[in-house]
């Protein structure tokens, strides 16, 4: 009878250390898989803004808030489509318009982006009409308990030729 005891009390503690184990790879597995997640929503937004800031024609004319920070800019991508990019913090998420005016529908580039900072630099191009020299982004993306915050920035290939 004190060998069943003892041997129950061992497969409890076996079954015990399982659970334990399961438990912590299942959470590992979930931690990855958010950081995975905000890794790649990050990459898509820097290939997407980098590309058609390269490719396009960013334009001066973007919007500030009380304080000096850029709200929202303004693109003529390579192809013709105008896009205004903006970042809402009430709702988190990066937003691309297909006009020029900022209105109309948006499309959410990103979700969970917990803070965004777009910036562009103005020069004169060769003709001497304004143009922006440079445009930066820098965001962070939050899943669950796991921020990524990276940050791009590109030069457009149409003020450099005029």
């Amino acid at each position: 009878m004190i060998e069943a005891v003892i041997s129950l009390a061992i497969c409890a503690a076996l079954l015990t250390a399982v659970a334990s184990g399961f438990v912590a790879a299942s959470q590992a597995i979930e931690s990855n898989d958010q950081f995975n997640h905000a890794t790649q929503i990050g990459r898509v937004i820097l290939v997407q803004f980098e590309e058609q800031i390269r490719t396009g024609y960013p334009h001066s004319d973007f919007a500030t808030d009380g304080s000096g920070n850029i709200t929202t800019l303004h693109v003529t991508t390579a192809s013709g489509l105008d896009r205004t990019y903006t970042y809402s913090p009430n709702l988190k998420e990066l937003l691309v318009y297909t006009n020029a005016t900022g209105s109309g529908t948006p499309y959410v580039v990103a979700r969970d982006v917990t803070n965004c900072s777009l910036t562009a630099t103005t020069g004169v191009d060769a003709s001497g009409a304004s143009c922006v020299t440079q445009a930066s982004l820098a965001f962070t993306v939050t899943v669950g308990s796991n921020s990524v915050t990276m940050s791009g920035a590109a030069v457009p290939r149409k003020c450099l030729l005029n």
